[in-house]
């Protein structure tokens, strides 16, 4: 959404420091599935080699991206491997690609429940920044100035969704965010990298 958005690449690139929440691999459009242009965890349609990979689902049936993607690792582990080698590789592109538009200096921010890890296990499906490892994060530190861990803290996940508003009917979606606890952890992690390119 983000490479297609000529409003949010020009704020960026009028910005001081550009700080952007590393997004999952899992909300592109690929080789296997489409999504939404706008909001990218919306699932379109499956591709021709999905269907042909995967031809005994009905892909009617989806309308999220990891809805589809967990019932596809269900279904056959092995043959969604495939999808996860291609989302990852698409990240790896398209962050370079936005990276290069983007002429403001940007810190990419890991904030997750989980620290990063070695591979697409860690954080798997389940977690964000789904599929997203250390090694594809490496391939694009040299466009940013530094990527800041704000691995959630065990206190902070404790206190779960305490201090957040939300409705009853949202409380399972809440029940899955980081709390406030986490956003005030992420934030003081930040302070000094935004303190160092940002002068009032």
């Amino acid at each position: 959404m983000f490479l297609n958005d000529s409003e949010v690449l020009s704020i960026a690139n009028n910005a001081g420091l550009v700080v952007l929440q590393v997004p999952p691999a899992l909300n592109m459009s690929n080789r296997f599935y489409t999504v939404h242009p706008r909001r990218n965890d919306r699932f379109v349609k499956a591709s021709a080699l999905l269907k042909s990979v995967f031809g005994e689902v009905d892909f009617t049936e989806f309308h999220f991206t990891r809805h589809m993607l967990r019932h596809l690792r269900e279904v056959g582990p092995d043959r969604f491997d495939l999808i996860r080698d291609e989302l990852q590789a698409a990240w790896v592109a398209r962050m370079r690609v936005f990276l290069h538009q983007v002429t403001a200096p940007v810190a990419l921010l890991w904030m997750s429940a989980h620290a990063q890890g070695e591979n697409a296990t860690s954080p798997d499906l389940a977690h964000d920044p789904a599929f997203v490892t250390r090694e594809m994060l490496n391939v694009v530190t040299p466009q940013v100035v530094g990527v800041i861990n704000a691995t959630a803290s065990a206190e902070a996940l404790a206190l779960g969704s305490e201090g957040m508003v939300f409705s009853e009917l949202e409380g399972n979606a809440a029940s899955e965010l980081l709390g406030p606890a986490a956003h005030a952890e992420a934030a003081a992690v930040l302070a000094p990298i935004v303190a160092d390119h940002i002068r009032i």
